[in-house]
């Protein structure tokens, strides 16, 4: 279910096929010989701000905290993602040397079905929603209480992975998505259409600056023949090691190390091994016997 009590996607639930994939993953690795803490949680404290105790995870994401005197968010509506605009930038600059400015960009960029405009995020981000200070703050101070927060669970319960489900439905159509038509179920088994972000920002949002190695590792076809897949994420690297490009490299390869035998379990199970949809299977024997003349 989604964490949030006065969002868009409040109440959302996961798909049965892939909640009958997820705990497929869980039976095979217990199998496997791995302990899975099924009912580990983020610990909870005191913050001064709010005034009373709270998990520290939904405090991380959700709860608000005032910086230059207005609220700001660590998950999906955050100053962090002022940064999307400016690397769009660096990457006309650098790599078309085109003379033309990020809002002229937005305005050009088209949307994909009546359902999804990938110009959204910049529009938002350019009603000036958040200020400079908070996005320094975000970027900032705050990653180290991030990382904290965020790494707490695993030392508070000895865990070495989290495993998640990737999205909340099986892979769709994209013309359901593009139209609106996707079918999403909540918890109290209602049933509604929705398109891109109630399938797969599941977790998309969550902890964004931080630097957690994650993998997505696929579960094979549901009933009807759609790809499937889990999430693994490990530690997040330590605040002190962020800005040290070889630390982080070697926190990933032992991250990949780490997540081996979780892939070759699940892989090794015929209902779980990564299989072509129908809708493709051929479809790379095709392309390799194009004649490139």
């Amino acid at each position: 279910a989604g964490l949030h009590d006065d969002g868009p996607f409040d109440g959302l639930s996961l798909q049965p096929a892939l909640k009958r994939k997820l705990d497929s993953v869980v039976e095979v690795l217990r199998a496997a010989g791995f302990a899975m803490a099924a009912t580990a949680e983020w610990p909870s404290r005191h913050f001064a701000y709010l005034g009373r105790e709270e998990n520290v995870g939904v405090e991380s994401l959700f709860s608000g905290e005032k910086i230059n005197g207005r609220p700001i968010s660590n998950f999906e509506a955050s100053p962090a993602f002022i940064s999307f605009s400016g690397q769009m930038a660096q990457f006309v600059t650098s790599y078309l040397d085109a003379p033309v400015s990020i809002k002229e960009i937005v305005d050009d960029m088209g949307e994909a079905g009546r359902a999804h405009c990938p110009a959204g995020l910049h529009r938002y981000l350019m009603k000036g929603e958040f200020d400079e200070t908070q996005f320094r703050y975000l970027i900032g101070p705050r990653v180290a209480k991030d990382v904290e927060a965020y790494n707490s669970v695993f030392d508070e319960h000895s865990l070495d992975l989290l495993l998640l489900p990737a999205t909340r439905c099986a892979t769709p159509d994209l013309a359901s998505l593009a139209g609106n038509t996707q079918q999403v179920e909540h918890v109290d088994g209602s049933v509604e259409n929705n398109s891109t972000k109630a399938c797969f920002t599941l977790h998309a949002f969550a902890w964004k600056n931080l630097h957690i190695p994650k993998l997505v590792v696929p579960t094979g076809l549901t009933e009807d023949g759609r790809p499937t897949a889990v999430q693994l994420w490990g530690r997040a690297l330590p605040y002190q090691q962020m800005f040290d490009d070889a630390a982080a490299i070697e926190h990933d390869a032992a991250f990949l190390q780490l997540v081996r035998r979780v892939v070759e379990a699940t892989q090794a199970t015929p209902s779980l091994a990564r299989a072509d949809a129908p809708s493709v299977q051929g479809l790379w024997e095709a392309i390799g016997s194009v004649d490139a003349s």
